[in-house]
């Protein structure tokens, strides 16, 4: 008696995954997604000054994280003829988001600093998205849907590069030669976000198509907001103007590290150089609209 027990117990669960005309309600999908910011994503700014005339100009650059390729498969399951249930896996690989900040200095002394900061910030962001489909226009082969998801980070890398250029021209005696001379130096830094969960939501607008009894073709428009909020910044790597890398191990913590906290109290402009340099919490939104197409198979 228990052992049929337990056998109604295991197959009454797996039966109401199959249509009553043998079909199974189960399926796999496999889908693409490129995606442009929205003007709620992160983004950084171009910007010029001269410190000697006062001068200077800012730009905003339209790339914005979230912007770029993701791809990722999902299974789900039908619940009616109104409602799929699903979880996607999706990897997102952001576009590198460039900009530039240029400095001009002259000391009216025969030396003029220019320095040129190229800054790039690059994400990678693997995400797991249970999700909803609900199904509108529905007909035999084809049907308009919407569908909603919660978007989870649980594999992240935000990366931050800068490569520092600093020419210094200087005339020793402008009597004897009035001539610049250049003196160009060369420094690159890298940067890693770490910690924190990326977490977000999306919602899609888009159609199905039958194209046999197991395969069906779906396109559909997609808005994205996830935001990250990284617990710290650490130097991973440090060359400097003589292509030496430079030994973490010797160098502050204040220096190459930077923890990003709620509150903190500076006295008497006082810091510990071997913790880590705190600045208020970051906020670092993904904000995009995008366009996906992909294929889903019937179990």
């Amino acid at each position: 008696m228990k052992k049929y027990i337990f056998w109604v117990l295991v197959y009454l669960p797996l039966s109401s995954v199959y249509a009553q005309s043998g079909d199974s309600k189960l399926f796999f999908k496999v889908f693409g997604n490129y995606a442009i910011p929205t003007s709620g994503s992160f983004r950084n700014s171009d910007y010029t000054t001269s410190i000697k005339n006062h001068d200077y100009s800012y730009s905003s650059i339209k790339d914005g994280l979230g912007m770029g390729l993701r791809a990722g498969v999902g299974i789900g399951v039908v619940l009616n003829d109104f409602i799929n249930l699903g979880l996607d896996g999706e990897k997102y690989f952001g576009n590198s988001i460039k900009s530039n900040t240029l400095v001009y200095d002259d000391n009216n002394s025969g030396l003029i600093r220019i320095t040129n900061t190229n800054v790039d910030y690059q994400a990678n962001i693997l995400m797991l998205s249970p999700n909803i489909t609900f199904k509108a226009l529905s007909q035999t082969n084809f049907f308009v849907y919407n569908r909603l998801s919660i978007k989870v980070g649980i594999n992240t890398k935000v990366t931050e590069k800068h490569n520092i250029e600093l020419n210094e021209r200087f005339v020793e005696d402008s009597n004897i030669n009035p001539n610049m001379t250049d003196h160009i130096t060369n420094t690159k830094q890298e940067f890693e976000y770490q910690g924190g969960l990326p977490f977000g939501f999306s919602t899609a607008l888009g159609f199905q198509v039958k194209m046999t009894d197991k395969v069906r073709f779906f396109a559909e428009l997609e808005f994205t907001q996830l935001t990250y909020n990284p617990k710290k910044k650490v130097m991973t790597r440090w060359e400097d103007y003589k292509g030496k890398v430079v030994d973490m191990t010797t160098i502050d913590k204040i220096m190459i590290e930077t923890e990003y906290v709620d509150s903190y109290t500076v006295l008497d402009g006082k810091t510990n150089t071997k913790a880590p340099m705190q600045q208020p919490a970051l906020r670092m939104p993904f904000s995009s609209i995008g366009l996906g197409v992909g294929f889903i198979y019937k179990l």
